[in-house]
Formats: C-alpha cells, sequence, structure tokens
C-alpha cells in the first residue's frame, strides 16, 4: 500500500502554523499547544481573529489526521484483492461495510460492493469541516463544545447519552452527544457524512469530481472543494439553504479554499 501520500497528509498538520501571518497573538499562540485531548477554552483570548485563528490552528491538525485514516482505508479498498479474500478478511470487510451501512448482501458481488465502499469511503474538505465546526460550535466555544467536545452539533436519542439542550421542545427527546476528545468528535462528523443516508448527494457530487479528475487530469478544475460541496448539506439543518449560505460564507470570508488545494494534491484517488 502506497504510503507517501498518508504521511504527506500527517505532514500537513504539523505546518498549519506557517500558513499564518507571523503576527500571531501570543494568546493565540499559547492556546494553540494545548493537548487535541483537551478543547481549549478560547473565550478567554480577547481579540476575536487571533480566537479566530487559534481555533483553527487547533482543529485543522484534527481534520488532517482524520482525513490521513479515510485515505488509508480507502487505498487499501482499492488495493483489496477480492478474489484472494481469507475468511478472516472477508469478515473484516464485512464489518466495515456494516459500519459504513454497506453491507455485502446489498450487492450482486464484492465489486460492486466495492465501488458503493470507495463512494463513501473519501476525505472531507478542510474547508468544509472548519466552517461547520466554527457554525455549530461558536468557534469552539458553545456549552456543547466546551463540556462535551460536541464540535458539529451532533445528537443521540438514547436517555442519558448526552447533554440535554437547555431549549429542547416539549415532547422532544434527543440529547446533543457527548465525545471523550475533539478528535472523537472530529472522527464521528466524518462517518456521519461519509455514510448516513441524508447525504447520499453529498457522496455522489464528491465522487462524480473524483472521476472527472481521473478521466481529465485536471487537478485544479476537479479538486474537492468544501464551497462546492457544501450544497450537499441541506439535510444537516433545518435552516435548509440559509444554512449552505452561511457555511460557504465562512468559507469565502476566511479564505479557506486554500486548505482543499492543499490535501487534494496528496488524496488517492
Amino acid at each position: 500500500m502506497p504510503i507517501y501520500p498518508i504521511l504527506i497528509l500527517l505532514l500537513l498538520a504539523g505546518l498549519v502554523m506557517e500558513l499564518y501571518p507571523s503576527s500571531r497573538s501570543q494568546e493565540s499562540i499559547k492556546i494553540t499547544q494545548s493537548s487535541a485531548q483537551t478543547l481549549p477554552d478560547f473565550a478567554v483570548i480577547t481579540d476575536i481573529e487571533a480566537r479566530k485563528l487559534a481555533f483553527v490552528d487547533f482543529m485543522l491538525p484534527l481534520i488532517t489526521t482524520q482525513n490521513a485514516e479515510l485515505t488509508q482505508l480507502r487505498q487499501a479498498l482499492i488495493d483489496l484483492e477480492l478474489n484472494q479474500l481469507t475468511p478472516k478478511q472477508r469478515a473484516y470487510w464485512a464489518n466495515i461495510g456494516n459500519d459504513y451501512q454497506e453491507p455485502f448482501e446489498r450487492h450482486a458481488d464484492l465489486v460492486q460492493w466495492r465501488q458503493a465502499m470507495l463512494i463513501k469511503v473519501d476525505v472531507i474538505p478542510p474547508s468544509l469541516a472548519l466552517s461547520q465546526a466554527a457554525k455549530e460550535s461558536g468557534w469552539g466555544m458553545s456549552r456543547f463544545a466546551q463540556e462535551g467536545n460536541n464540535l458539529f452539533g451532533q445528537w443521540c436519542f438514547s436517555q442519558g447519552c448526552g447533554l440535554v439542550p437547555a431549549a429542547r421542545p416539549a415532547g422532544q427527546h434527543h440529547e446533543v452527544r457527548v465525545f471523550e476528545s475533539p478528535q472523537a468528535a472530529v472522527a464521528a462528523y466524518m462517518h456521519n457524512l461519509n455514510s448516513a443516508p441524508f447525504y447520499q448527494d453529498f457522496r455522489q457530487h464528491r465522487a462524480q469530481i473524483r472521476q472527472l479528475k481521473q478521466q481529465t487530469q485536471l487537478g485544479a478544475a476537479s479538486y474537492l472543494s468544501g464551497y462546492e460541496l457544501a450544497q450537499g448539506l441541506v439535510a444537516y439543518s433545518i435552516r435548509g439553504d440559509a444554512y449552505i449560505a452561511d457555511l460557504q460564507g465562512i468559507i469565502r470570508f476566511n479564505q479557506w479554499v486554500s486548505y482543499d488545494q492543499i490535501i487534494n494534491e496528496f488524496a488517492v484517488n
């Protein structure tokens, strides 16, 4: 399995600081040195721009790490010798398929199953992940982010599974999910986009861009754009199109499209 794209993705996580102006405040630099297992208290940074930079500094390595894991799993799928699977390998991949809501039994053969899986197992553009994290967590300062590491507004539906929203309407039973770490929240968010039926349009559009890139070899014309792919997430919020406009506005205003261009140079086809 080629490891160079994966290593480069991980290295990008360590190069994030170089993408920002050298005038970043000492408050921002100090807070972003926190452990990835603990969400910093971003509210202590009083300067808004410094706070935003600290949030990106903290989040982007987590996003890059998770995308590297997805890249590794995707490459393993591509390299898989389907006609030579041992019983142990078959059981392993059956579990992976079930986890992505793509069981073997749904397909005529494993070739079709792999094609369906490759639509689901793929990277999430960093600009999109950043914009949703910023929007859903109030730039990391919301109660649910600070108390439960919930950076993407994800719900759960069994009593005691998370934090109860103060403004939850009468008769509703959802809670806001609690995660053991910010990295776990990023992993769950990406898995949600890659597996839940609500985001099929998002995944199909991403796959079409992949196919265009392979056919034309024009990376600049067909890279995975968070700004563009945001259009497939109408179901993420009851605000629908207005929510998509918010995400695209955040990406555009903060000029985050460059993160997508960087990661696309190394993500597998």
